[in-house]
């Protein structure tokens, strides 16, 4: 899981902010973006598998979330 990488990394609990209710890519960066927006994050770590980070990448340039 994306929240145990980033803990073995030494990235603290509560800068971790996992969304867990995508459905699909596209679904997972648009909700991403949308809570980075409430929070008022303009930086993120992206934390995928090979075969999806790539796309997970493109999809927050779409949505607006440049990384």
């Amino acid at each position: 899981m994306a929240r145990d990488y980033l803990r073995q990394r030494s990235v603290p609990a509560e800068a971790i902010i996992v969304e867990e209710t995508g459905q699909s890519t596209l679904h997972s960066a648009l909700a991403a973006a949308e809570i980075m927006r409430r929070m008022g994050l303009k930086s993120c770590i992206l934390v995928s598998d090979g075969y999806h980070i790539y796309r997970a990448k493109n999809l927050l340039w779409v949505v607006g979330m440049g990384v």
